[in-house]
């Protein structure tokens, strides 16, 4: 289409019709483009990952959050939020709990090994304990870095 036919098109409009048209596009465009922003990602499992601990203190009854403070073990399979396998050295850190259940017949100096997972696209803290084995009397834990 010519310029010449594009203004004869327009000049068939009065300013308060082009007017609306103009908001009509520009509403249509950032409907569109809210639209494709809303759009649900993927949802990605969380890693799951087991590890020899020692036990350095427990959760009391009426902690809102509990978590168990262990001394772990090496990770070298864990991966950041970008998926990168950059391994966990030993250590000791809190991990919340799933389920205060787990911890029942536990207590501080007990080795176990924990199950946990972890989840970077959620809320709050990635990681979370879902399961806890009594390791046997005697185990002996490696917290050297490797």
């Amino acid at each position: 289409m010519g310029d010449g036919r594009l203004l004869e098109l327009m000049n068939t409009f009065s300013n308060s019709e082009l007017y609306r048209l103009v908001l009509c596009l520009a509403g249509l465009f950032l409907l569109f483009t809210l639209a494709a922003a809303c759009e649900k990602k993927p949802e990605v499992p969380p890693e799951i990952y087991q590890v020899r601990a020692l036990v350095r203190h427990l959760p009391e009854p009426d902690d809102a959050r509990p978590e168990i403070l262990v001394r772990h073990e090496a990770i070298p399979s864990f991966k950041n939020a970008d998926g990168e396998v950059v391994g966990m050295e030993t250590m000791s850190m809190p991990f919340p709990l799933a389920d205060t259940g787990l911890i029942a017949d536990l207590e501080v100096g007990d080795r176990v090994e924990l199950t946990f997972e972890v989840s970077w696209h959620g809320d709050g803290n990635p990681l979370r304990v879902t399961a806890i084995e009594e390791l046997p009397e005697g185990t002996q834990l490696a917290f050297e870095t490797p």
